[in-house]
């Protein structure tokens, strides 16, 4: 038990670590396409319920892409959504939890200047990713999804 919970401090004491140096590496890349970010991995009526709040993202922020990153299977139901422009999949919670899976999704970010980062898990994990993508603005929500209101 106390081993697990070893593991679990070193593992956040490094994500803290590491997150100057990415966010000062990021300072340097040329961003050229604003974007906004929802980090979501709610089920399949949560995401449905979410499909008005991407049409209204998308009419009032136009010149952003409005990119999500979800869990397989939910993103299937919004392939084809015209209001969303790229989809980031992890097929398992456990996916997401891991560095190597945060710095794969910062190195695709990090190419986009994101003003906006939805983050709807709550986790320790997912903030950190906000951090690393250096938003202007981030949201964090832990419980429910009313981040509009």
């Amino acid at each position: 038990m106390q081993l697990r919970r070893m593991k679990k401090v070193i593992k956040k004491i490094s994500f803290l670590i590491i997150v100057p140096f990415v966010k000062i590496v990021s300072f340097f890349i040329n961003k050229k396409e604003k974007a906004i970010v929802i980090f979501f991995a709610g089920k399949l009526g949560d995401l449905v319920c979410l499909t008005s709040v991407f049409a209204n993202l998308k009419q009032q922020k136009s010149d952003y892409k409005l990119i999500l990153i979800g869990r397989y299977p939910f993103t299937k139901i919004i392939e084809n959504n015209p209001y969303i422009d790229i989809i980031r999949i992890f097929k398992k919670d456990s996916e997401r939890l891991t560095w190597k899976w945060i710095f794969n999704e910062w190195i695709f970010l990090v190419k986009y200047k994101v003003n906006y980062f939805f983050n709807m898990i709550g986790s320790f994990e997912s903030g950190i990713l906000g951090l690393m993508v250096n938003s202007k603005k981030k949201f964090f929500i832990v419980h429910g999804h009313n981040f509009l209101s």
